[in-house]
Formats: C-alpha cells, sequence, structure tokens
C-alpha cells in the first residue's frame, strides 16, 4: 500500500502499532536491523506496551506510559530516543 511504502522509505526503524498497543507493521529498516544485529525482524502481533513493561529498563517503562497516553488520548505527541544494545 502507499502507507506501506512510505514508511519503508524512511531512513529509522519504524513499528506501527494499533489502538492497543499490538505491532501491525514495522518498515524496511526496522527489518534490516533486526537482521544485522541476530534479533527477530517482525513482532508483527506483539503487544510493544507489554514488551516495554517486562523489562528492568526505566526508560522502557517511560516509553510505554507514554505511548499509553498517546493512545488513550491523554497525550497528543512524544518524542524520545533511547539506546538498542546490539552485538557490536
Amino acid at each position: 500500500s502507499w502507507a506501506q511504502h512510505a514508511l519503508d522509505s524512511v531512513p529509522a526503524e519504524i513499528a506501527v502499532l494499533n489502538s492497543s498497543g499490538h505491532i501491525i507493521y514495522v518498515n524496511r529498516e526496522w527489518r534490516r536491523f533486526g537482521e544485522t544485529n541476530s534479533v527477530p525482524t517482525s513482532f508483527l502481533g506483539v503487544n510493544y506496551l507489554d514488551i516495554c513493561r517486562s523489562t528492568d529498563d526505566p526508560t522502557a517503562a517511560s516509553v510505554a506510559a507514554a505511548l499509553s497516553d498517546l493512545l488513550s488520548g491523554a497525550s497528543t505527541h512524544y518524542s524520545c530516543e533511547y539506546p538498542c544494545d546490539t552485538p557490536d
């Protein structure tokens, strides 16, 4: 679809969530990052909020809270850059 092609053209890793936080699409860069770093490349159907909440990482917990606010309409914008450890 047009939206998928547009997201695939962005040089950043993008996961699209539905209203309950489940991943419904990941772009080409997300898949490339996963393949390059030997981690799962899809996560389709997985609840991203649950993943963030299940870690001991305070940044991930903060991301989950902010995304929950966005999905519920309690917030209108959020920006965060957080580290993602890789084998290298």
